[in-house]
């Protein structure tokens, strides 16, 4: 019933969006809302509620551009069912947003990161952030994601580059890139490297933007040439105490994008048609989506209060993939 009572306020809400936007005389509507799937209550899924509320804006002239969804790769999962409407899918670009981090041995291993270089023709020791801790006994939290600057030890760190490795906690955003950067910048180390050591099928890594120099080394074998490297460099005691740091090592410049020729093509996340007929999922005679549009690694306006992308808490500005990205390009 609670829930019944929120979807009856919801449409409510974009009927009244809708008519206020006829009424101050709107060109052009951009959604990135729509339902989660086609409606149980009508035989055909344009009658329902929300896109006859939008015929209404159509009827008044208002150009409308919706979100097709981001249920892909699977078909029939689009949410943008009007034939009155312009249903947007997204599309990848060919911008990928490479870096490198070259080692002491002369190995320069392949990551990705939106940020700037360490100082050119100059190398940085690598300290990792297990051996660097003020306290060995912490463990309440991982200090190996390097999210508190507070459990290390500054002296160690300054001037140094911090391997952190990249855990199961930064896909469900209870660590972030944004928490290792703030780090950083406490300790006044040179910059960062974030070592994937496992990682599971499927597993989508995007760049963050960073202020300071930064790379995430995706490929698990290369993690391991860096890992093997920096265990071979660091001279330790019997006690596994580290008694000299060796290793070295300086980050490429990520922040130019390298292009290449695999534009555009649909992204895997856009949701796929054909268009659907009722929630039985019968093929409706309506092809849709209606056209496609950048959707991927979009710069866009945030809202500094949002908490559903832990790297972007407190932005004004984020990076943000999906088809609402792709249907303010058709408006």
């Amino acid at each position: 019933h609670c829930l019944d009572r929120f979807l009856e306020q919801w449409l409510l809400l974009i009927r009244d969006v809708n008519e206020q936007a006829v009424h101050d005389g709107v060109d052009i509507l951009s959604l990135s809302v729509g339902p989660n799937s086609p409606p149980t209550t009508t035989k055909t899924t344009f009658l329902n509620p929300f896109d006859a509320t939008l015929l209404g804006a159509v009827k008044a002239g208002v150009f409308v551009a919706q979100a097709a969804g981001n249920g892909g790769p699977f078909p029939k999962t689009l949410v943008s069912y009007s034939p009155w409407i312009m249903t947007v899918a997204a599309a990848i670009d060919d911008r990928r947003y490479k870096n490198h981090l070259t080692l002491g041995n002369g190995k320069m291993l392949a990551g990705m990161g939106l940020s700037p270089s360490t100082r050119p023709h100059k190398m940085y020791t690598l300290v990792s952030a297990n051996d660097v801790l003020l306290d060995s006994s912490v463990s309440k939290h991982n200090p190996s994601e390097c999210q508190r600057p507070e459990v290390f030890n500054k002296k160690l760190v300054e001037g140094k580059i911090l391997l952190c490795g990249y855990s199961f906690n930064f896909v469900v955003g209870t660590a972030s890139i944004k928490k290792v950067v703030a780090t950083v910048k406490h300790l006044g180390a040179a910059g960062f490297v974030l070592v994937v050591e496992n990682v599971s099928p499927g597993t989508k890594f995007d760049p963050v933007p960073s202020a300071v120099p930064g790379i995430l080394i995706t490929d698990v074998s290369k993690s391991m040439d860096l890992i093997d490297y920096y265990n071979v460099s660091t001279s330790r005691d019997w006690t596994g105490r580290v008694k000299s740091f060796n290793a070295q090592g300086s980050i490429g410049d990520g922040l130019a994008p390298v292009l290449h020729k695999s534009s555009p093509q649909v992204a895997l996340f856009s949701a796929r048609g054909p268009n659907t007929k009722d929630f039985s999922f019968q093929d409706a005679d309506l092809l849709k989506p209606d056209i496609l549009a950048p959707g991927y690694l979009i710069w866009a306006a945030w809202c500094p209060n949002g908490t559903d992308e832990a790297n972007y808490v407190g932005e004004g500005f984020a990076l943000i993939s999906g088809t609402s990205m792709a249907a303010p390009h058709i408006a």
